[in-house]
């Protein structure tokens, strides 16, 4: 198993930013999926690796990861930028990739990955999400909720309105073309009952959505239990696409 820190000049952020890359032994960078996991509110790059076996389970799935840095951005304007457009080339050149491409995130992390794919379909082959912060309009009831309202407004602004906007995923899954997606949320998580509905909403939209829960809150231990699940999920995907491609 071999990780790389990489900090690069990001011309979208005007500053040097970070990533990590996680590359198994043994697998062919030219053919192993290539998945960009989002870190969370407060997180970092290092939050996934930190947090969770993702070493092991990138091991024994086979799958390459990459972890970029978005500080509390909630993936907006610059940083979806960085990500779509400067990051993604940048890893597949420096590390000579050319695998499918597939994105998911944590909480922040999973509005994120849900909003890159959406707006960025031929990107991506599979989107997921690990107890996203799906409806940034939800009602504020929990004191997580308000620690990321507070981090919400110094980014979109007081009193903002997001409906019908692209940080809208009830409103961009009705405009985005099919694609496979993967949601897991924790059936104690404070945003359960929005992951239900964005399910429901999904599936109208004729979405092919693998929804998976267990017992868990919004914390590192309920996902680190799904990260295993989840890229053994995205290597089931990687049969497919060996297989659509001959």
């Amino acid at each position: 198993m071999a990780y790389f820190d990489c900090f690069y000049q990001s011309e979208k952020l005007n500053r040097k930013n970070a990533f990590r890359v996680v590359i198994p032994e043994d697998v062919s960078v030219r053919i192993a999926p290539v998945v960009y996991l989002l870190h969370g509110l407060d997180g970092t790059y290092l939050s996934w690796f930190d947090n969770t076996d993702l070493e092991g389970a990138a091991r024994r799935s086979g799958c390459i990861v990459v972890l970029p840095d978005a500080g509390n951005s909630f993936y907006t304007g610059a940083y979806l930028e960085m990500i779509v457009s400067e990051l993604v080339p940048y890893v597949e050149k420096t590390f000579n990739l050319s695998g499918p491409r597939h994105i998911a995130g944590v909480s922040m992390g999973g509005h994120g990955a849900y909003k890159i794919a959406f707006l960025n379909r031929n990107l991506f082959e599979t989107a997921g999400s690990f107890s996203g912060v799906l409806d940034l309009n939800a009602p504020i009831n929990d004191a997580i909720d308000k620690r990321a309202r507070s981090c919400m407004e110094a980014v979109f602004g007081e009193n903002f309105n997001l409906k019908g906007t692209n940080e809208d995923l009830f409103h961009l899954v009705y405009k985005a073309k099919p694609m496979k997606m993967y949601q897991f949320c924790g059936k104690e998580d404070f945003l359960y009952n929005v992951n239900l509905s964005f399910k429901r909403h999904a599936n109208i939209a004729k979405m092919d959505v693998d929804y998976f829960e267990a017992e868990g809150d919004h914390t590192w231990p309920t996902w680190a239990r799904q990260i295993d699940h989840y890229l053994n999920w995205v290597k089931e995907r990687q049969l497919w696409y060996s297989r659509k491609s001959n």
